[in-house]
């Protein structure tokens, strides 16, 4: 049986040589190329439930990942909310996070929606993040105005000269101030870390800045993991 093979593969090769001598080597090889893929082409044809199985698991195998790294990075940030209400005192610490929703279709430009995805909240105050699901930062100027100048921190009535329709929304879920940062992934904009406080909270403005700056770092690197 070897010998048989043997000098089956030398009659293979004594082919090869002869047409690599009348016809040359790179149209030999561009030949056997062409051969290549036209018999994984017909393989594909007669056989397409086994690349759709692989190509299932193969996304199957990326969305399992997505989830697990999802579930972590929430339960990371999380953690540091929990921090940022034992250091500042505030009511709620929160987290909303942009997504695209449909775009414009003249310009393609996409529009901007925000989502609480993560709130912690201190001992009596309620959650609202119900409250904040899939709303379109276009109506907020605030979030204009957190982007170019990095911070806000501020009562209410500061929120109102910047922002009426979210001051409103503010006063109806009893919030008497606020202090936010915009969250990044590198230098794209990834959301806004804040804290609220409810009437009667008090805060030092030098110290809430310092520290939300510092946690929003922490959060964006955080939360920046699922996009690599």
């Amino acid at each position: 049986m070897g010998r048989a093979n043997l000098d089956k593969g030398l009659r293979w090769l004594e082919k090869l040589l002869r047409l690599e001598s009348r016809y040359g080597f790179f149209a030999l090889l561009r030949t056997l190329v062409l051969l290549l893929f036209f018999g994984l082409a017909i393989f594909i044809i007669t056989s397409p439930k086994y690349f759709v199985e692989r190509a299932e698991g193969y996304i199957r195998r990326r969305h399992d990942a997505a989830v697990s790294m999802r579930l972590v990075a929430d339960a990371e940030a999380r953690v540091v909310l929990s921090r940022l209400i034992a250091q500042t005192e505030c009511s709620r610490a929160w987290v909303i996070e942009l997504h695209n929703g449909t775009e414009n279709l003249a310009t393609g430009l996409p529009f901007l929606y925000g989502d609480m995805r993560l709130e912690e909240v201190s001992p009596g105050a309620g959650n609202v993040d119900r409250e904040y699901r899939d709303f379109p930062l276009g109506r907020f100027p605030m979030a204009t105005h957190l982007i170019h100048e990095g911070i806000f921190i501020g009562g209410a009535e500061a929120v109102r000269a910047i922002d009426e329709r979210l001051y409103h929304k503010l006063k109806a879920n009893g919030v008497e101030a606020v202090g936010m940062v915009p969250l990044y992934a590198g230098e794209r904009p990834l959301g806004v870390l804040g804290v609220s406080f409810s009437p009667g909270g008090e805060y030092n403005p030098v110290h809430l800045a310092m520290v939300l700056q510092r946690y929003g770092v922490q959060v964006g690197t955080i939360l920046s993991r699922g996009s690599e």
